[in-house]
């Protein structure tokens, strides 16, 4: 699935980052980056990810979401801001990691992550995301998460 997701993003982007906290993701010869907090989840990794980033607008998406085609990176990226964090959702429901995240969010995001406010939902209200619907772009949901070999069936 990870080579999927690179596949997927190089289409997209000239610079792929994997944050992660496992040395096996080395083996695809990009950069990987461990998280900025440990166990805090997805936030860590989006701190992780904007203080090693060199662009002002950042795009995150979560490795095991393979059902992601290009038209809603497409759509996220016609809506792009260098300011401003842009959000994907699909039938009313957000979905926080395949998001644009500005580099100048970054201090909201680690004040965030010291107060324990680890919530992608709350962060994504704290910046005021945009949000593109893409339900009009999918038959079925996109996001859905595949964390087995059962589920990817």
């Amino acid at each position: 699935m990870m080579q999927h997701g690179i596949q997927l993003l190089s289409e997209h982007f000239s610079k792929i980052t994997i944050v992660s906290n496992h040395e096996k993701h080395k083996m695809f010869g990009l950069d990987v980056i461990p998280d900025a907090f440990e166990k805090i989840g997805p936030l860590g990794g989006i701190i992780a990810g904007l203080r090693h980033s060199t662009s002002e607008l950042n795009f995150f998406m979560a490795c095991d979401m393979p059902l992601v085609p290009s038209a809603v990176i497409v759509a996220l990226l016609e809506q792009a801001s260098n300011d401003q964090c842009i959000t994907t959702s699909f039938q009313g429901s957000r979905e926080t990691l395949c998001t644009l995240y500005p580099t100048s969010a970054l201090p909201l995001l680690e004040t965030m992550a010291i107060k324990q406010q680890y919530r992608l939902h709350d962060v994504l209200i704290e910046l005021e995301a945009d949000v593109v619907d893409v339900t009009h772009l999918c038959e079925n949901n996109p996001f859905i998460n595949i964390n087995t070999p059962a589920e990817l069936q």
